[in-house]
C-alpha cells in the first residue's frame, strides 16, 4: 500500500514455497517507483496482523536495472482464541436508589407492585425503610421520619395515613429522603433549629396537571360494607384533595401488601369507621404568598356481644353460671388548621391558626347468675335473656343463688387550639404562640346484686363520677 493506504498489489504465500532459504516468503515490485514510501501488511488466519514499512528506494532511472532489498522476518501474534455462544437474553435493571449528595433517592419504577396498590405498598418496599402497621409511622436506616411532603409540600398533616391508603403507586416517580432545614435556618442564614428528616414523594411528570378519582365500593354478607374516596385536582400552583371511608370491616389488610393473618390484632366484635377530609393549597412564587387549608373529621364505633356458660363441679352438687356482657364505644374527632406565608426579599411572615375536638362516649351492660341446677332444664326460652329483667320469675327464685346486674355509661371532651406567628425582618425574628386545651370526664354506673332463691337482701349501689373541667392556657 502506498503512504494514504491505497493498494497497490497483493499475494498469498504459504509455509511450503522457498526463496533463497526462506520459508514462505513474500516480494512485490516496486516498478522503478522507489521514490515513496510502502506499506506492507501482512495477516493470517490466526493471527493478528502486522505493518512494516518501506523507506524511499534510490533506483538509477538511467540503468535498465533492478535491485532488491531483502527485508528481515516479521513474526505475527496469535490472535485472541473467539468461541461460538449460543443465544442469550439481556434484559436491563433499574436502580433501586442512589445517594445524590445528602439526598437519598428511590427509583419507584423499579419495584415491582401489585396492580393497584396505594403508596404504602410502594413505601414498604423501599430497602431500608419500614413502615409501621397503622399508625403511618416511617423509619429510614433506623430514623422516624418526620414529616412527609407531596411535591415538596405538606398533605394531611394531621394523618399521613390518608396519603399512605389514597395516592395510587402508579403515579410515584420517585421518592427522596434528606434533612430539611427550617424556614428560620433558611432565612437567617444561620443554625438555629435542628434539621428534621423528611421523605418527599415525587409525582411523574404527566401527573403535575390534571385530576384522579379513585372510588372503591363493596358489600358481603352479614351487612359488611366499605365504600372508599379519594379525589384530587392538582396544578403547579394550587391542590384540592378529598377523601372519605365508611367500612364496618375488622381486617385492614390490602391486596398484595400483607403476607401474613394475624386475627391477635384484629378488633373483636364490629368495628365501624367513617372518615371525611378535604386539603387545599395554593401558592403563588412570584408574588410569595403561599396558603393551606386542611379540614378532616373522623367517627369510629365498636359493638361487643359475648355469652358465656359454665358448670363448677362441687362434692354435694354442681353449679351452673350464666352470664351475657354487651359494650358499645364511640368517638368523633374534628380537625381544622390553616397556615398563611408571605415571603418577600425583605419581610418573610408566616402564620398557623387551628384547633382540634375530641368526644368518647361508651356504654356497657353486663348480667350474670349462678344457678343451683342446670337452668337449660327449666327455661323454655334464651336463659341469658330471662336473668336480665328485675323480675325474672319462677326460674330464678327456684334455682338462682345469686345474680349480678351492672351497667355503666362514660363521657369523654378534649377540645385544643392554638394560633402562632413568626417574622423575619433584616436577622430580627419575632415569634409568637398561643395555645389553650379544655378536657371533661363523666362516668355512671349501676350495680346490683340479688339472691332471688332466699330472703338475704340485695345490694343496689348507684354511682355518679365527675371529672372537674381541666384547663390549660400559655
Amino acid at each position: 500500500m502506498t503512504a494514504d493506504s491505497t493498494v497497490v498489489d497483493t499475494m498469498t504465500t504459504n509455509e511450503r514455497e522457498n526463496w533463497n532459504s526462506k520459508r514462505a516468503p513474500w516480494h512485490f515490485n516496486l516498478a522503478r517507483h522507489g521514490d515513496r514510501p510502502y506499506i506492507v501488511r501482512l495477516s493470517a488466519e490466526g493471527y493478528r496482523a502486522a505493518c512494516i514499512v518501506i523507506p524511499c528506494q534510490n533506483f538509477n532511472k538511467l540503468k535498465d536495472t533492478w535491485s532488491m532489498k531483502e527485508m528481515p522476518p516479521v513474526f505475527l501474534r496469535r490472535a485472541p482464541h473467539e468461541r461460538k455462544l449460543g443465544e442469550a437474553t439481556v434484559t436491563a435493571t433499574k436502580v433501586v436508589f442512589y445517594q445524590k449528595g445528602d439526598t437519598l433517592v428511590y427509583n419507584a419504577d423499579a419495584l415491582s407492585l401489585a396492580e393497584g396498590s396505594m403508596l404504602d405498598a410502594l413505601i414498604s418496599q423501599l430497602p431500608g425503610v419500614e413502615l409501621k402497621e397503622g399508625g403511618g409511622e416511617i423509619y429510614v436506616n433506623g430514623r422516624y421520619v418526620e414529616q412527609l411532603l407531596l411535591n415538596g409540600k405538606d398533605f394531611f398533616d394531621s394523618d399521613r395515613q390518608l396519603m399512605l391508603d389514597n395516592l395510587p403507586s402508579f403515579m410515584v416517580k420517585g421518592v427522596k429522603v434528606y434533612d430539611k432545614e427550617s424556614d428560620l435556618d433558611k432565612y437567617a442564614g444561620t443554625k438555629v433549629k435542628e434539621k428534621k428528616l423528611v421523605m418527599d414523594v415525587n409525582l411523574k411528570k404527566q401527573y403535575h396537571i390534571g385530576t384522579i378519582v379513585n372510588v372503591e365500593a363493596g358489600g358481603g354478607t352479614e351487612n359488611r360494607y366499605m365504600g372508599r374516596l379519594f379525589a384530587m385536582r392538582f396544578t403547579p400552583r394550587s391542590r384540592l384533595v378529598a377523601v372519605g371511608n365508611i367500612n364496618n370491616l375488622n381486617d385492614n389488610r390490602r391486596p398484595g401488601q400483607n403476607t401474613s393473618w394475624t386475627p391477635e390484632n384484629m378488633p373483636t366484635g364490629t368495628f365501624t369507621n367513617k372518615l371525611g377530609g378535604i386539603d387545599y393549597q395554593f401558592e403563588d412564587e412570584l408574588s410569595g404568598f403561599k396558603w393551606r387549608t386542611e379540614f378532616t373529621g373522623k367517627h369510629t364505633s365498636s359493638y361487643n356481644y359475648s355469652e358465656q356458660s359454665n358448670e363448677q363441679f362441687l362434692s354435694g352438687r354442681n353449679t351452673f353460671g350464666r352470664s351475657l356482657s354487651t359494650g358499645h364505644s364511640g368517638s368523633t374527632q374534628l380537625y381544622l388548621s390553616n397556615r398563611l406565608d408571605i415571603h418577600k426579599e425583605k419581610i418573610q411572615w408566616s402564620g398557623d391558626l387551628w384547633g382540634n375536638f375530641y368526644r368518647n362516649d361508651s356504654r356497657s351492660g353486663s348480667a350474670s347468675a349462678t344457678f343451683s341446677g342446670n337452668p337449660e332444664l327449666y327455661a323454655g326460652g334464651h336463659v341469658p335473656d330471662s336473668i336480665q329483667g328485675p323480675a325474672s320469675g319462677n326460674l330464678l327464685r327456684r334455682l338462682a343463688l345469686n345474680r349480678i346486674l351492672q351497667t355503666s355509661k362514660n363521657n369523654s371532651d378534649r377540645v385544643s387550639g392554638g394560633a402562632d406567628f413568626s417574622v423575619f425582618f433584616h436577622k430580627l425574628y419575632i415569634n409568637g404562640t398561643f395555645d389553650f386545651n379544655w378536657s371533661e370526664t363523666k362516668s355512671f354506673r349501676h350495680y346490683r346484686l340479688d339472691y332471688p332463691s332466699s330472703d338475704k337482701a340485695s345490694d343496689f349501689q348507684n354511682r355518679y363520677q365527675h371529672t372537674r373541667p381541666n384547663y390549660g392556657l400559655n
